[in-house]
Formats: structure tokens, sequence, C-alpha cells
């Protein structure tokens, strides 16, 4: 049996470098010619109607609608950031019964699809709701 070291000579510094395939250039074309196309008919379609898209574009409700939206992803993260640096300290944690408690919600999370937590949210399921907000607007607003 062998139990000496053996000295490795020193490596130089190898680059490797991908062979292209044929194919990549082609499947490139492709996509290019597609996304082209896409924008192409954006563009020209004449049933989108860019002109009532200009006139809404900055209205004070989308602007509303949007700093909204980006309040609440703010939010939403960080309220999920804290909540699973507390989930993780707990599974870290010496005491059981933080680890059971943190492996549990982490269980519950991975284990059900996100629409699944949604039904739990009965708000978000009921479909007369939206019909109870449509309703409470005065009439001519939209």
């Amino acid at each position: 049996m062998l139990t000496e070291s053996i000295p490795v000579a020193p490596t130089h510094d190898v680059r490797v470098r991908h062979r292209q395939h044929p194919i990549w250039r082609v499947v490139t074309a492709i996509v290019v010619l597609l996304v082209i196309g896409i924008g192409w008919g954006l563009i020209v379609n004449p049933n989108l109607e860019w002109v009532v898209v200009a006139k809404y574009f900055f209205s004070i409700n989308i602007v509303r609608g949007l700093l909204l939206t980006i309040e609440l992803t703010a939010l939403s993260m960080a309220i999920g950031i804290t909540i699973g640096v507390i989930a993780a300290l707990m599974r870290l944690s010496p005491i059981p019964i933080l680890r059971w408690v943190g492996w549990l919600y982490v269980w519950f999370f991975r284990a059900a699809a996100g629409p699944d937590h949604l039904l739990v949210q009965p708000r978000c399921t009921d479909p007369q709701h939206h019909a109870r907000i449509a309703r409470s607007r005065p009439p001519g607003q939209h």
C-alpha cells in the first residue's frame, strides 16, 4: 500500500471554450424573427388603439394603482423576508418545539401550491366581492 503523497505538478490556467452547435444560430434567428414579428404586430395592429393607450397611460388612477402595487409588493417582501428569517432561526434552534413549529411552517408553504393558499382568503375566492365593489361605485366611474 502506498502511503506517500505524490507531488503534483503546478497546473496552468486552462480556458475551456464551448463549441457552438450550428443549430444554435438557427434557433437564435427564429427567436429574433418571432420577437420582431410580435413587436411589429403590436405596433401596426389597429385594434390596440394606441391613442387611447397614450391618453390613459399616465392618468391619475393608473399612476395611483401602480404606486399601490409597488407599495404592496415592498410590504409583502418585507413581511415575507421577516417571517422567513424567523422560520429559519426557529429551525436552527436547539429548542425542540421551536424546531418543530419552524419545520411545520416551512413544510406547509412548500407542500401547498400557491393557488391553494388563496382558499384561506375568502375575499379572493368570493365572486360576489367584486360585484359589491362595482355596485358601490358612483355612476359614471369605471
